[in-house]
């Protein structure tokens, strides 16, 4: 019996955590996340344009998710199409900053 009130638990934890994950405020926050380091990586690598336009079309479409997150229709997305959407947020997110540890550092010397 407590057994079974303890899978019971879990399986209600679970579920909450996986909608919390993708929750419309959670895509605002990795949109904010990853407008903050377009800025960072902007200034970063302030010579290359190629780089910079990419920087530039994440920021803007970031502010369109943002916006449209905040919208009822966001809700209405299958689940699964919004955690595929999360999964690639994430995946956007490491491979920026990957590019940004690619960066040359701004001075030779060593400090």
């Amino acid at each position: 019996m407590f057994k079974w009130i303890a899978q019971s638990m879990n399986r209600v934890k679970s579920w909450r955590s996986s909608k919390r994950s993708i929750s419309p405020r959670e895509f605002q926050r990795l949109a904010d996340e990853l407008m903050q380091m377009a800025s960072v990586a902007e200034r970063v690598m302030p010579d290359n344009d190629v780089f910079n336009s990419r920087v530039k079309k994440i920021k803007k479409e970031m502010n369109k998710l943002s916006a449209l997150a905040g919208k009822k229709e966001f809700g209405r997305l299958p689940p699964e199409t919004r955690l595929e959407l999360i999964k690639s947020l994430r995946q956007s997110r490491r491979q920026l900053m990957e590019t940004m540890h690619l960066a040359a550092p701004p001075t030779d010397r060593l400090q």
